[in-house]
């Protein structure tokens, strides 16, 4: 058996494959589907050969599916979730074909910006994943403004802030770095009129 699963639980995205680690049996145990149950005397799957071998012959097409689902940024709309946020913004349904949109911004989507939950969210699980990834094995938090706040600024905007700029992102990111001050200027970033110009 050769097998790849993706799932989406309340709109996190795991997924599992088939390998080594798995376990098997010839015997079948009742309730063994079910959460609790302790395979006892289970031996370890062996892997027989690749996905190009028989009996499967089909590893370049198993490969580009997975490929596909693993993708870390689908650019198409419809492989992602409709939110409040991306209707707000103009998504329509799959039924709706738009040639044109609005240039001026609506109450709405004004709203849905400042106070909508779904941006909050993204920032706040965005900021966690940035404060981790700056923290080392110690448990220390080294990084100061001065180096994140470019690195945050040219992703942003392209270019590297302005004194004033940087001022600024000392004042909310403190010394060291904190996460709610991460959260807080990625904030200031998202909601500047330049960077709702650009993207």
């Amino acid at each position: 058996m050769i097998a790849y699963a993706r799932m989406w639980r309340e709109k996190e995205e795991f997924g599992f494959g088939s390998d080594e680690s798995w376990l098997c049996t010839t015997t079948r145990f009742r309730d063994w589907e079910k959460g609790g149950f302790v395979p006892i005397d289970w031996m370890d799957a062996r892997l027989e050969g690749e996905g190009s071998e028989a009996p499967w012959g089909r590893d370049a097409q198993f490969s580009d599916r997975i490929r596909l689902i693993l993708a870390p940024d689908p650019i198409r709309a419809w492989m992602r979730y409709s939110d409040p946020l991306s209707r707000a913004m103009g998504r329509p349904t799959r039924e709706q074909v738009i040639t044109r949109r609005a240039s001026t911004a609506t109450t709405l989507e004004a709203l849905e910006l400042t106070n909508g939950p779904t941006l909050a969210r993204l920032l706040r699980e965005g900021a966690e994943k940035m404060f981790e990834a700056q923290v080392d094995s110690a448990g220390h938090k080294p990084v100061q403004p001065a180096e994140l706040a470019p690195k945050l600024f040219l992703q942003a905007f392209g270019r590297k802030p302005t004194t004033a700029e940087l001022a600024l992102a000392r004042s909310v990111l403190g010394a060291p770095v904190s996460k709610e001050g991460l959260e807080d200027y990625l904030w200031t970033l998202v909601i500047s009129p330049e960077f709702q110009l650009i993207y």
